[in-house]
């Protein structure tokens, strides 16, 4: 099977299981709306991808780790809905259509992403029992500590480097990609504590590698004015080559699996090469 084909059954069996999740879950009114537009508002599902490949690569299939898969993908979608509030970026438009405050008000999607991270965690709850608490666990700390964290950091920073970029990133954008990879080996073997350790140095080095590509994008496109960003600092061209290093430093850590990672580094390339 080719990398588009493999990527394309992950991404149909995440939006059937999200669809159903949905359709059993939020309430039909105005605040399950907003939830659904959150949802739906499109993406690569890369985070939720990154779990069922995970999973698969430690044996296990995907069926096992769809619990966990949609709970990243809620914790997602929460955080987007969050950084479009007025307090936040304040963004009127989010994929191409309404952000969910401009959509809904603000009030209506400050609860809804209160919401939807809440159901990521009966989503999380409602797999074997066995693994509910050690996935709770990555899901929380990478998300809380991690991913608000980050986003704090950023919020409170005076001083700007590369350094304090790296900071805020592992917490903003590599945290959740980590929560997502080692969910998918908690889903296949959670006492594998050698896999795990390669899901987060993995997850670890695409997220930094996406946000330095992020940064590329709207250097270049001159949507940065006034931030500090990894392209601000180094260039467009240095940017893409430390991008392309954090991307082969996740995929030597694919060697800590026995199983096949053709998906994975591929994916990883993926990401580096994307358009946008």
């Amino acid at each position: 099977m080719s990398f588009d084909e493999q990527f394309a059954r992950f991404v149909r069996t995440i939006e059937d299981a999200l669809v159903a999740y949905m359709d059993e879950h939020f309430p039909q009114n105005t605040l399950g709306a907003a939830m659904r537009w959150a949802v739906e508002g499109g993406g690569k599902r890369i985070r939720p991808v990154l779990t069922l490949a995970f999973c698969e690569l430690g044996g296990g299939s995907a069926a096992q780790a769809l619990p966990f898969a949609v709970a990243v993908e809620l914790v997602h979608a929460y955080s987007l809905v969050h950084d479009d509030l007025p307090c936040m970026d304040n963004a009127d438009e989010r994929r191409g259509k309404p952000s969910v405050q401009k959509q809904f008000g603000e009030a209506t999607a400050l609860l809804a992403g209160d919401a939807l991270l809440t159901e990521a965690f009966a989503a999380l709850a409602s797999a074997q029992d066995a693994l509910v608490a050690p996935a709770a666990r990555v899901l929380a700390l990478r998300a809380g500590q991690g991913m608000v964290g980050g986003q704090y950091l950023e919020l409170a920073a005076t001083h700007w480097d590369a350094d304090a970029l790296a900071e805020i990133t592992q917490g903003k954008t590599a945290a959740l990609l980590m929560a997502a990879c080692c969910l998918g080996v908690i889903a296949a073997s959670p006492g594998n504590a050698q896999s795990l350790l390669g899901a987060e140095h993995y997850g670890h080095g695409i997220g930094l590698a996406f946000q330095m590509i992020d940064d590329v994008f709207d250097w270049t496109e001159d949507t940065a004015a006034g931030q500090t960003t990894f392209a601000t600092l180094w260039g467009a061209d240095k940017t893409r080559n430390m991008a392309a290093e954090m991307t082969q430093t996740a995929q030597l850590a694919l060697a800590y699996f026995s199983g096949d990672a053709t998906f994975l580094t591929e994916l990883a390339d993926w990401l580096l090469r994307r358009d946008h």
